[in-house]
């Protein structure tokens, strides 16, 4: 799913820089200027899952998507889903509403597609969706809420989030949207994903409600992290058509990591040295000795890697730490996934098929080499 790409330490050091090899060195890296495009890439990827036998009805939307710029769906319900727990297991900051509901659950249905972006970049998302969702069992338009999420793709990875926001499409509306999408420069991956959630967003209504009805404050409702449409006036079970259209993700290209050029030093006196002849009087500051460049060498292989169907259509990879490594490579089949600690966990499995997987750690000089190959079978 993901490929890190590849950083070169490269640089001499002159004799004065020697003594602080002791505690360490910066790797220097740059990436190659390219000409602005589209960073999506690869195919949508939807999915309308049932979550208990009553909701089964929602499997019965389709999608559709013929490029990277465009997918729709057809959707037979949007379902009831939220978060419900006892209200003692709630979290401590959340509103619990009918001693139970406390959180927005929109990932029934989902849209998701890869993108290839150059760390330290801020790419522009945009795009155009025609809202016709009409509310349940009638032909009356609503609004309807979709969750834009923007990230490494990685379960339990909350550190590289680029874009997380909720827009609310007016009722039989078309209308456009733009956001930036800043990717850190110490992201250690060339791949990302969007994902597009529109599926209920019960929360949210009900807190809405409970607003108008006086059992919670305004204040409290608009500060509440776990709704993320309050004020909507979107209902439960809805149905009907989302089409997005014009879908892009613009910004620099990633093509390859190249070692830098040498950056002018300045010598003793402050003047700038950029390597070239001098002419004039003669410096009679002696020149400096340049200490060889310091290559890294790449990751141990990983070791001890175990690959458990402890959940439904999911399976949990864990492995050694192997020193010096700054991130990890997931293989589960064909695919491939990003990791930053030694364990992640891979959903939308298939039941009752084998995978073979393996796992490579990663630094600044490139990719170790795989792991040896566990086998695992989805049971459940």
């Amino acid at each position: 799913m993901r490929k890190v790409f590849n950083k070169v330490m490269a640089g001499a050091m002159t004799t004065a820089l020697v003594a602080t090899l002791a505690v360490g060195f910066k790797v220097n890296t740059t990436d190659v200027k390219a000409d602005t495009a589209n960073a999506l890439t690869g195919s949508w990827i939807s999915s309308a899952e049932s979550y208990e036998p009553n909701d089964a009805v929602i499997t019965q939307t389709t999608f559709e998507s013929t490029a990277v710029d465009n997918v729709s769906a057809n959707i037979s319900i949007t379902g009831w889903q939220a978060n419900w727990t006892a209200e003692s297991a709630a979290p401590e900051d959340a509103i619990v509403l009918n001693d139970k509901i406390w959180g927005e659950k929109p990932y029934q249905i989902t849209s998701e597609i890869n993108a290839k972006v150059v760390p330290g970049n801020t790419y522009k998302l945009k795009f155009t969706v025609n809202n016709g969702m009409m509310e349940a069992d009638t032909t009356t338009k609503t609004e309807k809420n979709i969750t834009i999420t923007v990230n490494s793709g990685i379960e339990g990875d909350n550190d590289n989030t680029m874009l997380f926001k909720t827009i609310t499409v007016p009722a039989g509306a078309t209308e456009t949207y733009e956001f930036d999408v800043p990717v850190s420069p110490d992201y250690l991956s060339n791949d990302i994903k969007v994902q597009l959630a529109y599926g209920s967003y019960m929360y949210s209504y009900e807190l809405t409600q409970a607003v108008k009805a006086g059992k919670v404050t305004e204040e409290a409702a608009k500060a509440c992290k776990y709704a993320y449409a309050y004020g909507t006036s979107e209902k439960v079970n809805a149905h009907g058509t989302l089409a997005f259209t014009d879908i892009s993700l613009m910004g620099e290209k990633y093509t390859q990591s190249v070692i830098p050029p040498k950056q002018p030093t300045k010598d003793p006196t402050g003047n700038t040295n950029t390597g070239a002849p001098k002419t004039g009087t003669p410096s009679t500051v002696a020149p400096t000795t340049a200490a060889p460049a310091v290559v890294a060498s790449k990751p141990a292989q990983v070791k001890k890697v175990k690959a458990v169907n402890n959940a439904k259509k999911s399976v949990k990879v864990t492995w050694k730490k192997v020193k010096g490594a700054k991130s990890y490579q997931v293989k589960v089949g064909n695919k491939k996934y990003n990791a930053k600690k030694t364990n992640v966990k891979i959903k939308k499995l298939a039941v009752g098929k084998s995978y073979k997987v393996q796992v490579r750690a990663k630094n600044a000089a490139g990719f170790g080499k795989w792991s040896k190959a566990v086998k695992v079978t989805i049971k459940k």
